[in-house]
């Protein structure tokens, strides 16, 4: 006894998901520019050592010419975005819980790219903010690098779904 109903549903949810596929693709094909030049390197090394800075200064919880830091900008979305429940956001983007609370107390001297990365989109952040958070932990969005082209055409779609993501790396 299955509702008829069902049958339609599983073809408006298989048709949504055909037009984010294709929205995903389209962005990346418009936005892929594997000769796009960055000022940032994107070997993961932490800003301070591109900038000669002490390394000890990152992550810690004060600013650095006026620029915050990478637990501050963190705390900031977990509180705009009014995430509770770390543990269920944790889970939700294969991160360890202890991994997010050392991030968010600065006890990493270098993050990496990978974490900040999940972190977006746990956070259900913009382009714009996911670029304001990797900026403040040294890093940046590259159109030139095709891993970053597919995150920023997930998060401008508003697809926040570390399973969609991977399908399509």
């Amino acid at each position: 006894n299955i509702p008829r109903q069902v049958p339609i549903v599983y073809e408006t949810i298989a048709h949504e998901r055909e037009e984010i596929r294709q929205s995903v693709k389209g962005y990346i094909k418009e936005h892929y520019d594997p000769n796009e030049s960055t000022e940032i390197s994107n070997d993961n090394e932490p800003l301070s050592e591109l900038l000669d800075a002490p390394n000890n200064l990152m992550g810690y919880q004060y600013t650095i010419d006026n620029q915050q830091t990478f637990p501050m900008v963190l705390q900031k979305y977990v509180e705009l975005k009014k995430i509770k429940k770390h543990k269920d956001m944790c889970k939700s983007i294969g991160m360890k819980p202890d991994t997010f609370s050392s991030l968010l107390c600065g006890k990493y001297r270098a993050v990496k790219k990978d974490n900040v990365l999940r972190l977006c989109v746990g956070l259900h952040l913009s382009v714009s903010e996911a670029e304001e958070l990797l900026n403040s932990a040294g890093f940046m969005l590259s159109n030139a690098i095709m891993t970053d082209v597919i995150i920023k055409a997930f998060l401008w779609n508003r697809v926040y779904s570390v399973v969609a993501i991977n399908t399509e790396l």
